[in-house]
């Protein structure tokens, strides 16, 4: 049977079949490579009979059965006499492909047997950068678009576009710093109420308007009022003077306390609308940190490939291979014979990863999708991350990817490995704050 190399969707690497795993024992080894020597012979009577007429394919298969005997390799014969099996296949390849170029025109043998691994290692690269390409179109960002307070434009019109997303969101995640500030003048013992959007457990002194004042002022003015009444029916001015100051003093504490007691009703209402809009911040921070490790992974698997052009002949190598000289491409593709004209290994490769990921489409979690303990979490992560707490960012990562990156991938026992991590760091750097 014909030996071939194919990509893999799973890793997106070409893969040789049959080649034992790297804890095989030294027998394992010895048997697979004395079989493979055994196959590449067999091949190579075939290779002979085509050499002549069909020399580009000749040099193909050729370059197959070397990377076949490479990845078996004569140390793993433990026989010395079965050794020499494996030389003389190797040293057939090399006298049938000097014959196959002896057929091409000067120099295209060695160009194809260069091309090869070139194309091989272009592949993985490229698979990556697609792969990459797929996640981020296929993420659904319409949880940006229902927000209360931001307006976001979450429509991308590539992949690439998704940096400008962030970059959106890094402006309206600026913009409310001040947030920080004013949940901070609560207190922490109105975090879990504010998290869960409930009323204040309890309204800070500093916060609360005060009642005393007025209540004095009404009591002072009422004294004085009822003292002038008392005297008015002796005459002279002392009366209606008193009931005058008395009745003035008493209004005006009766306004001072009205807006105090006014405050006091209006304090709920804020800190309402404060828990709404810091829960948006906190959930864009959250956002934010799950779409950079998104744009990050394209933007790695995108300089990988180019660089790899870059440096390995340049744009128009791969232009070449993948255009003019598509049986190089071919070599490592399932089905590519049935490939349209116009098709190249790139188009093939793209379809491949999106028929085989298609599945795998994710959608941003939506703030009402929060439930009580993730928000504790993402609070507590967003707290560690201050320099007041260690300023470790770390676990904004880790519970973003799991709330927001892979949350539907993700098991009970991973989100509660995630949260207990959290905990754990949370109790830490509290123990060292109170020590220190």
């Amino acid at each position: 049977m014909q030996k071939t190399l194919r990509v893999s969707l799973a890793s997106g690497r070409v893969q040789l079949e049959g080649v034992p795993a790297d804890g095989a024992s030294d027998e394992e080894k010895n048997e697979r490579a004395l079989q493979v020597v055994d196959e590449v012979k067999a091949e190579l009577a075939e290779v002979a009979g085509i050499v002549d007429e069909s020399s580009r394919e000749a040099v193909l298969r050729l370059w197959v059965l070397r990377s076949y005997l490479d990845a078996h390799p004569v140390r793993w014969i433990k026989n010395y006499a079965l050794r020499a099996k494996w030389n003389e296949a190797a040293k057939e390849i090399d006298a049938l492909r000097e014959r196959a170029a002896g057929q091409l025109p000067d120099g295209h043998a060695k160009t194809i047997w260069e091309d090869l691994p070139y194309v091989r290692d272009a592949l993985g690269l490229l698979f990556d950068k697609l792969r990459a390409q797929g996640e981020v179109q296929r993420l659904i960002l319409t949880p940006l678009g229902k927000l209360s307070f931001a307006k976001v434009r979450y429509q991308r019109e590539g992949p690439e576009d998704l940096a400008r997303v962030c970059r959106e969101l890094e402006e309206v995640v600026a913009g409310t710093g001040h947030l920080d500030e004013e949940v901070g003048r609560w207190g922490d013992q109105n975090l879990p109420a504010l998290l869960a959007g409930e009323p204040p457990r309890e309204v800070p002194a500093a916060l609360a308007a005060p009642l005393g004042p007025g209540v004095a002022l009404l009591l002072v003015g009422a004294g004085l009022a009822a003292g002038g009444a008392a005297t008015l029916g002796g005459g002279g001015p002392v009366g209606p003077g008193l009931l005058g100051l008395g009745a003035l003093l008493a209004a005006a504490g009766a306004a001072l306390l009205a807006r105090s007691l006014g405050r006091r009703k209006q304090l709920p209402v804020e800190f309402a609308e404060l828990a709404a809009r810091f829960r948006e911040r906190l959930f864009l921070i959250i956002c934010l940190r799950g779409l950079y490790q998104m744009t990050s992974r394209l933007t790695r698997a995108t300089d990988a490939f180019d660089r790899y052009l870059k440096d390995n002949g340049g744009v128009n190598r791969w232009k070449r291979v993948k255009v003019d000289d598509k049986d190089v491409t071919r070599l490592f593709a399932e089905g590519a014979d049935a490939w349209h004209p116009k098709e190249t290994i790139e188009t093939w490769l793209g379809d491949q990863v999106t028929k085989t990921y298609r599945l795998d489409s994710q959608s941003l979690a939506a703030q009402a999708d929060i439930d009580a303990e993730a928000w504790d979490a993402i609070m507590r992560a967003y707290k560690l991350s201050s320099d007041e707490l260690g300023g470790d960012g770390r676990l904004l990562d880790v519970v973003a990817d799991l709330l927001f990156v892979r949350r539907g991938e993700d098991s009970a026992a991973e989100r509660r490995r995630v949260f207990d991590e959290i905990y754990a760091a949370w109790d830490r750097a509290i123990e060292e704050r109170r020590q220190g």
